[in-house]
């Protein structure tokens, strides 16, 4: 398992939270997903044999946020 945290741009409440947690949490080997608006950043702990960082990237700009 590793855990990332990740710079996220756009959020802008508990919505965006949720929409950017939900997107995360279907992929296959994710097994958290915390996104804060606040800080801008979502904190995720995945198995890197079943899903890769870049994929989570993708998922999180194709729910219409930026990923820095």
């Amino acid at each position: 398992m590793k855990t990332i945290t990740i710079t996220i741009e756009g959020m802008m409440c508990q919505h965006c939270e949720t929409r950017v947690q939900n997107a995360v949490m279907a992929l296959d080997g994710v097994t958290s997903c915390e996104a804060s608006a606040k800080n801008n950043q979502a904190v995720i702990t995945f198995d890197e044999t079943k899903v890769k960082e870049e994929n989570i990237n993708e998922t999180i700009e194709e729910v219409g946020y930026e990923v820095k």
